[in-house]
């Protein structure tokens, strides 16, 4: 297989800055560039997947209360710049305060996460000098896609996803069904050859974007009538399996266990990571159901 076998190189840089927004961070991680501070939003417990950065806020919050988080944390930890992501995404853009920050005298530089991912990550190469790190980048993302998308398929799975998030301070749990309008359907459940046990299940009022919230009850009537063939337990797994174990225990008259696995989340900030999160769903569906 056509991978690349170094994938980093010897001396990460770490960046005295603070990078504002999550498709940037881990676009910057991915060619082993890490700041000193994150504020996102769109990736669930984003404070396990980057614990050397510190955690400041989530995006609407920073873009609401600039001075006293942003600019505060600017003069606290004496950082040479910020990181402003461009999405487009109206209200959720960081890159709107490029403007206002330079007038602050605050150092600042631009990152355009959007179109295809390979684009934005010879972007990021682009802008901090590191090119031939990005096409190395570039070189393994496309190699690794085409070989799990090459290797044996999955059975037809029924799949369930479920999104656990955990407070990082509070004792605060959420579950979430993702619907088939998530990203995770078309670009890893459908790419897989699998379906969404949801498709044409009517799941309620999304509380966020494809993302439908459940408790006990409104799961095991949900597991009941779309009756998956595997529950995918994303993000905080423990969160999301407690709850689908109390709702098949409540299941009607017939308690029926549903077979759940541990797998990535996959969203639009986690585009970069496209190739090993299909790689670890096959994998892991593959050992336990078997391929073809």
């Amino acid at each position: 297989m056509d991978l690349m076998l170094n994938t980093y190189v010897p001396f990460p840089r770490y960046e005295n800055a603070v990078f504002f927004g999550d498709k940037a961070a881990e676009t910057l991680a991915a060619l082993r560039i890490f700041g000193r501070a994150l504020i996102g939003g769109d990736v669930p417990s984003m404070e396990t997947l980057h614990p050397a950065e510190k955690m400041l806020e989530c995006t609407q919050c920073a873009l609401r209360n600039r001075s006293k988080i942003l600019d505060a944390a600017v003069r606290r930890m004496h950082a040479d710049y910020v990181l402003l992501e461009a999405n487009g995404r109206i209200g959720l853009d960081p890159s709107v305060l490029a403007a206002p920050l330079a007038e602050a005298g605050i150092s600042v530089k631009v990152l355009d996460v959007r179109g295809p991912t390979v684009d934005v990550i010879r972007r990021a190469g682009a802008l901090y000098g590191e090119e031939r790190q990005a096409e190395r980048v570039v070189r393994d993302y496309e190699a690794r896609l085409r070989a799990v998308l090459a290797s044996p398929s999955l059975p037809p799975l029924r799949i369930l996803p479920l999104l656990g998030i955990r407070h990082p301070i509070e004792d605060q749990v959420h579950v979430f069904a993702a619907t088939p309008k998530a990203l995770l359907t078309a670009e890893i459940i459908e790419r897989l050859g699998c379906r969404h046990a949801l498709e044409g299940v009517e799941c309620g009022r999304e509380a966020l974007e494809g993302l439908v919230a459940m408790d006990s009850r409104s799961l095991a009537a949900l597991a009941a009538e779309t009756r998956p063939d595997v529950a995918a337990l994303c993000g905080d797994a423990s969160a999301a399996g407690a709850l689908l174990a109390a709702s098949c225990a409540m299941s009607a008259k017939e308690p029926r266990s549903v077979p759940a696995l541990a797998l990535p989340w996959h969203g639009p900030a986690l585009e970069v990571r496209l190739p090993r999160t299909l790689e670890i769903w096959k994998r892991t569906l593959g050992t336990a159901f078997g391929t073809r």
